[in-house]
């Protein structure tokens, strides 16, 4: 049996900000990897089309199905491409006649609508698809059992009526999880510009499932949901080991919602990196209000090297209204303790709020301008996922918004918006975003950084996508 899974391509979400995008953005299909890892460890034949890192077109895709002749294909997809997600299921049922099941972020927060005069899509899976896939191919091979009793699965009955059956029970034990199958990958494609190394091959690493915040733009809930479920240490450090091992991946991304939540799990962690004297580098995302310098430290002896920090706004109201549960004041500290040590910062903001204005979105450009000791910064343009409290706030005009589209495929964060929030159009949002690039990376210090920190090779492809997504744009405009 032979199973296929693609992941389409993604790169038109972020509009004339695909350049900055890809460089930042180029993570391996982690969940799919999972899938692939599972089926095989039962001796089913997989193979993985990631579109976006190499450069598939649609046609390509259809073109490499249709040679490699699988008995099933899998898709994966998030709300913003699900349109693309969709082309392409037609596109494959026009070509090859086997099951085509789709999965991902949009199926699980939209599991009613995502096949619904979609006929190309057989299957849906939503929540987590791990156990749902594999009863669903042996349902499917044998024809044995109820269909109606697999968990997580969307199907049509023989009058053609949609059902949902029951969400799958969230994986208490991630450790029964198989590691992901990165084999299939061409490894070559995910390259990062890393501190001290210039443009490496990194991979990313879940350590945790779950997140018990409640930030209204955040749909990680509805997949993963609030109670935090982690994997061993000892597991964790030994997929890192193999990794070095067999495919000489040096650098690692930890893709944890909160990395540094529980500091006894990141002292174990960097304690089993230099136990084993592993020459790696690693980085991750947190809060600002749960690292400390003395974490810090501990990380950065263990080859740490880079933290990310969700800003979101430079006005304490606002960040009261998004449920963000952090003070502006828990973020000059928590910088000044990373680059005291040397590690990299990042930061992300976004402009558009509920209750947003124009006063408050330059706030927050000012607050992320002269935050002296981050070096880098995402500046996003709000967008209301669907399955997010955002979303239903944005429906209702909480806070002055205004929802613009249903339009899942007008969904980006960058260069154009989906929203109008109280005094600030579309326009405008577009407007502040550029101008807060501009503010924030345009100052000798971060573009003399900015240059040193990765080497020449890596500044100039930094700097081109920059010119191309922000400056170029501008002009134009």
């Amino acid at each position: 049996m032979r199973v296929l899974f693609i992941q389409p391509p993604w790169g038109d979400v972020y509009s004339n900000f695909k350049s900055a995008a890809k460089l930042g953005n180029a993570y391996p299909p982690l969940g799919v990897c999972y899938l692939s890892a599972i089926l095989k460890k039962r001796g089913i034949e997989t193979m993985i089309i990631d579109a976006e890192m190499n450069n598939n077109s649609l046609e390509e895709c259809r073109d490499l199905a249709v040679a490699y002749k699988p008995d099933y294909i899998c898709i994966s997809s998030t709300s913003s491409i699900y349109h693309i997600a969709s082309e392409l299921g037609r596109i494959l049922k026009r070509s090859i006649d086997v099951p085509i099941i789709v999965g991902g972020p949009h199926v699980t927060v939209m599991p009613q609508d995502s096949i619904k005069g979609r006929e190309f899509f057989d299957f849906g899976i939503f929540g987590e698809g791990e156990t749902s896939l594999v009863k669903l191919i042996d349902y499917l091979e044998d024809k044995r059992g109820d269909i109606g009793e697999i968990n997580g699965l969307i199907y049509r009955d023989a009058s053609g009526k949609i059902l949902v059956n029951p969400p799958t029970p969230l994986i208490t034990d991630l450790d029964e999880v198989p590691v992901p199958d990165r084999e299939g990958l061409n490894l070559d494609n995910y390259m990062w510009s890393v501190p001290g190394k210039g443009m490496a091959r990194f991979t990313t690493i879940m350590t945790s499932r779950g997140c018990p915040f409640e930030c209204i733009f955040c749909s990680a809930h509805t997949v993963f949901g609030k109670r935090i479920r982690y994997r061993k240490i000892k597991l964790v450090v030994d997929e890192i080991e193999s990794l070095v091992d067999k495919f000489n991946i040096r650098h690692f991304v930890l893709i944890d919602d909160t990395l540094t939540l529980r500091h006894d799990r990141v002292r174990e962690f960097c304690g089993e990196i230099k136990k084993r004297k592993l020459d790696i580098t690693w980085e991750g995302w947190t809060r600002a209000d749960v690292v400390d310098e003395e974490i810090l430290r501990v990380m950065k002896d263990a080859g740490f090297v880079r933290i990310s920090f969700g800003i979101e706004s430079g006005n304490q109201n606002i960040l009261g209204y998004i449920k963000k549960g952090t003070s502006l004041k828990d973020y000059p500290p928590a910088y000044r303790a990373a680059a005291k040590l040397g590690i990299e910062t990042r930061g992300s903001i976004m402009l558009g709020h509920p209750y947003e204005t124009r006063k408050t979105a330059i706030e927050t450009l000012n607050f992320a301008r002269k935050l002296k000791y981050c070096q880098q910064m995402y500046i996003n343009i709000v967008t209301p996922y669907p399955g997010t409290v955002l979303y239903e706030m944005a429906k209702k005009g909480t806070g002055g918004m205004r929802l613009l589209t249903d339009d899942f495929s007008q969904y980006k964060r960058y260069g154009s918006a989906v929203i109008e929030v109280n005094d600030l159009k579309v326009k405008d949002l577009v407007e502040l975003q550029r101008k807060g690039f501009k503010m924030f990376y345009l100052t000798p210090r971060r573009i003399l950084y900015n240059i040193k920190r990765a080497g020449l090779a890596a500044a100039f492809r930094n700097a081109w996508a920059f010119f191309k997504s922000v400056i170029l744009p501008s002009r134009k405009g």
